[in-house]
């Protein structure tokens, strides 16, 4: 495969994995209604999810510095291919959410082997740029998937979209099979024990500048997924928006970090990797004092919101990326292992956030502001603090 490819084909399969969350972002009230439960229950559908993301990053990780990125993708994705399937079977809540614990577990490879896969074959600034495609290509699951959704929930149901999962699974599954190359040389493999997968935590949890960049890295994600889990219920319960027409609201701001993914492609080797950091950290921060200032006096009103919204996701873009390069070059040899933890971390922390963003909700912005303002500020105190301590990084 031309190595001008493959981050395409990487952004590709995490695009399908975040399909069952960003699938069914439209199809929460009528899972929440089918089951009878209440929207912090439903919310349980995208946090276990999450939790089962997590866990799976914490092996998948090490393993892919073992036996290969190669080898842990193809097993990953078979388990996220069957478990889709078998989501749309369910008849009973309990069930789909055990299912979804297991899809999670399947599709926590494509996030960590994907970004370890990359750290593998790209350095530096060009590291920063290729992961930005992976981001580009990852950005229309957001925007596509809630459109397909929101179109067919006139004539469909909501199994229908895990059948569709698993039919766009098993493609990948078999692309993967035929072109995924093995990047992490034998000579670079390490030992694998247990023992040696928690003292290469540990080994990690002692370099500081791989902590602070991945926290910036972590903190803009978890907010992110907060909001794709809240603005659902929003958009449909509080502006009265026709579930229908939904994913379109979604676009402008899926465009918006699409677009933000590709001024960073452009500019990077320019301005350099720090500085699109901290300017998307800023960005993310103007937007939340608008967003406060529209909730605060100004009559919610879909159009305006989604407008809005859209200079955040654009500064997400612009952070995300350098955040996870930058944390990746201080790992070391351990990149399955660093990206690993800090996938771990975007997900327990994405899933703390939709957890309480909706269990909080009450049809307004505020919950998900406080997510916000809680991320934005403290990644932009950890950018500080490392410009500080660490001028020449």
């Amino acid at each position: 495969m031309p190595i001008a490819i493959l981050p395409l084909l990487i952004g590709a399969l995490i695009a399908v994995t975040e399909m069952s969350t960003d699938m069914l972002t439209a199809w929460l009230p009528v899972i929440g209604n089918d089951f009878q439960i209440s929207e912090h229950s439903t919310s349980l559908i995208l946090s276990i999810n999450f939790i089962a993301l997590a866990t799976a990053a914490l092996l998948y990780g090490p393993l892919s510095d073992h036996y290969g990125r190669r080898r842990m993708i193809i097993i990953g994705f078979s388990i996220y291919c069957i478990s889709s399937v078998l989501c749309g079977f369910v008849t009973s809540f309990p069930n789909l959410i055990a299912l979804r614990f297991l899809q999670g577990l399947g599709g926590g490879a494509c996030f960590v082997v994907g970004m370890a896969t990359i750290r593998d074959r790209f350095q530096g600034v060009e590291s920063a740029r290729r992961t930005s495609q992976v981001e580009m290509i990852m950005g229309i699951s957001p925007g596509l998937a809630p459109i397909v959704a929101s179109a067919t929930i006139g004539f469909a149901t909501w199994r229908t979209a895990f059948w569709l999962l698993g039919l766009l699974a098993f493609i990948c599954f078999m692309v993967i099979w035929r072109f995924y190359p093995e990047t992490n040389l034998v000579i670079n493999r390490q030992n694998f024990s247990f023992r040696n997968l928690f003292s290469g935590y540990a080994h990690l949890l002692t370099r500081p500048k791989y902590l602070g960049f991945g926290i910036i890295n972590v903190l803009t994600i978890a907010w992110l997924w907060g909001e794709y889990a809240t603005i659902p219920f929003l958009f449909i319960e509080a502006l009265h928006v026709p579930a229908g027409n939904f994913g379109y609201f979604l676009c402008l701001n899926v465009l918006a970090f699409f677009i933000g993914t590709i001024v960073n492609q452009l500019m990077v080797r320019r301005l350099g990797i720090n500085r699109l950091m901290i300017t998307g950290i800023v960005i993310v921060l103007l937007d939340i004092l608008l967003l406060t200032l529209m909730q605060a006096f100004l009559p919610l009103n879909p159009y305006l919101l989604a407008l809005v919204k859209a200079p955040a996701q654009f500064g997400a873009a612009l952070t995300t990326s350098n955040a996870m390069t930058r944390a990746l070059e201080n790992a070391g040899h351990e990149s399955g292992s660093g990206a690993a933890m800090i996938t771990c971390g975007q997900l327990l922390v994405g899933a703390l956030y939709i957890n309480q963003s909706t269990h909080y909700y009450d049809g307004t912005l505020w919950p998900l502001l406080a997510c916000m303002v809680a991320s934005s500020s403290l990644a932009f105190l950890t950018y500080i603090g490392l410009r500080i301590f660490y001028p020449q990084h």
